[in-house]
């Protein structure tokens, strides 16, 4: 059977160009270059996912080149807002890639495809609905005052490996519903905002199923083009001059660089969501028993490969012992195993490297003696994958590796117990991230007070991880960058307002 068409190339214009450089792409569940997956794709049977095309700078430019062109020649023009709407809604993309590509369960791939539909819905409504704003005579009888919200022009994506299609769309659905409009309805559209994204080198399978798509459903050319590649191609991005705004997801380490190369290069627009090591405080007067899911999932969700994740917990002392407990009954119904077995619900970790740094946690817990309620070890009953198990350390020092360093591995730190609100908050608040955090309690007055104090970009009560298309996702704080994903605010991301 033929193989699909985008696996080792570039999407550019609208088709996808053959290329020399590849580099492998390693499949994390047994760390082989081939992966038996029957109906993957249509007409598929067989994927390789050893040799995946590697960009460079000049394929940047040419991406670059290409997006711009359709921003100034307005290829666009003809596209309504409905029949850009209708065209974010035409995106259907197969789980089981995604599953293969990343390692992580087939059911928890499902749901991010079901939720990156949902993020093109969300913005699809929005395509036709972009508006300035109209004023009265004001100060001066014979004038009339209005602003105007024109597209930013070319975005560079530069994505993260994690949730690369959610990811993905969260940053290409804004940007494709914004256009031209004057006043409350009065239709200009003349400019349309271009994208050139890059996936993450680690996993790029699905962003190149996304592109395909664009064919399928016979978009215009050089509205979205996908480089992949290695660091070259997310340094020309940066660096290119005629790229107007940069939207990244990743570490902070690469974020300075992104933000770097943007200001010496044309000064171009940053939107950075970096990392976290979010807090989660449960009071006495919470709901043991139904806090303790979300808390689990907080830290193992995608395998701990989460920005957001829940990783610094402070328990009050009077339910200390009790909830970490249930956490531990929690964590032994975990099934670890390749992300296709439907009877598995926590895979491997994505890459050898961050293997091997979620290892060396482990080796620091037990080189400094920390306690260690369950976990803490890769999983000795597979012998190849990246495998580890849910990890759950307690009585953790507050300066300590484990509380202040971002792992994106399934680790939690249990810090010393509390007793009082205004300790606990300080402690919380003790972090150079501010991406998320959460409270469980059952006593309204001290979750508002929570919800003012604490020093983070999305905040839950008594839940977690419930990142909806209408909630604007991002940090507030340090190293968890500025700028939003998703809601209504984030249009302005992806928008310039003129006053006229």
């Amino acid at each position: 059977m033929a193989k699909p068409n985008f696996l080792n190339k570039i999407f550019i214009n609208n088709k996808f160009l053959p290329i020399k450089l590849t580099y492998p792409l390693i499949n994390p569940n047994n760390e082989c270059g081939k992966h038996e997956l029957k109906n993957l794709l249509m007409n598929v049977h067989q994927l390789e996912i050893v040799n995946v095309a590697k960009g460079t700078k000049e394929d940047v430019d040419e991406a670059v080149r290409s997006a711009r062109s359709a921003f100034e020649d307005g290829s666009w023009r003809n596209y309504s807002g409905r029949d850009r709407r209708n065209l974010l809604l035409k995106r259907k993309i197969n789980a089981e890639l995604e599953s293969l590509n990343v390692g992580k369960p087939i059911i928890d791939a499902i749901a991010d495809v079901s939720d990156a539909v949902e993020v093109f819905r969300y913005f699809a409504g929005y395509a036709d609905k972009i508006y300035g704003s109209t004023f009265g005579n004001l100060h001066h009888s014979t004038l009339r005052a209005s602003t105007v919200k024109n597209p930013v022009g070319v975005v560079g994506m530069i994505v993260a490996f994690n949730y690369p299609l959610l990811l993905c769309a969260w940053k290409l659905a804004p940007a494709l519903a914004c256009r031209n409009t004057v006043g409350n309805n009065c239709d200009c559209f003349n400019f349309l905002t271009f994208a050139v994204c890059k996936p993450s080198d680690l996993t790029p399978l699905t962003t190149l199923r996304l592109a395909q798509t664009f064919l399928d459903c016979e978009a215009p050319s050089g509205i979205f083009n996908v480089v992949p590649g290695l660091s070259e191609v997310g340094e020309a991005i940066s660096d290119h001059p005629d790229i107007d705004k940069i939207s990244f997801t990743g570490s902070p380490e690469i974020g300075k660089k992104v933000l770097e190369a943007s200001s010496k290069s044309n000064l171009k627009r940053v939107t950075l969501e970096l990392g976290g090591k979010s807090p989660i405080i449960v009071f006495d007067d919470a709901n043991l028993h139904r806090a303790v899911e979300p808390v689990f999932g907080a830290f193992c969700s995608n395998m701990g490969q989460n920005c957001v994740a829940g990783s610094r917990l402070y328990l009050h002392e009077k339910i200390y012992d009790e909830f970490l407990n249930l956490l531990k009954e929690r964590i032994s119904q975990v099934k670890i195993g390749e992300s296709s077995d439907k009877s598995k619900n926590f895979g491997p970790l994505v890459s050898k490297s961050q293997f091997e740094k979620v290892k060396s946690f482990f080796s620091h817990a037990e080189k400094n003696k920390i306690n260690c309620l369950t976990g803490g070890r890769t999983h000795e009953r597979l012998e190849k994958g990246f495998f580890v198990e849910p990890t759950v350390y307690f009585n953790v020092k507050e300066d300590d590796l484990l509380a202040t360093k971002e792992v994106f591995g399934p680790i939690l730190s249990v810090l010393k117990p509390f007793n009082n609100f205004d300790e606990v908050i300080q402690r919380a608040n003790d972090t150079s991230y501010g991406l998320g955090a959460a409270i469980f309690t059952n006593d309204i007055k001290k979750a508002d007070r929570f919800v003012n104090e604490i020093r983070a970009g999305t905040i839950w009560v008594n839940t977690y991880n419930i990142c909806d298309p209408y909630l604007p996702f991002g940090g507030i704080k340090g190293m968890s960058g500025f700028g939003k994903d998703m809601g209504k605010s984030c249009l302005d991301e992806y928008t310039v307002e003129k006053s006229v």
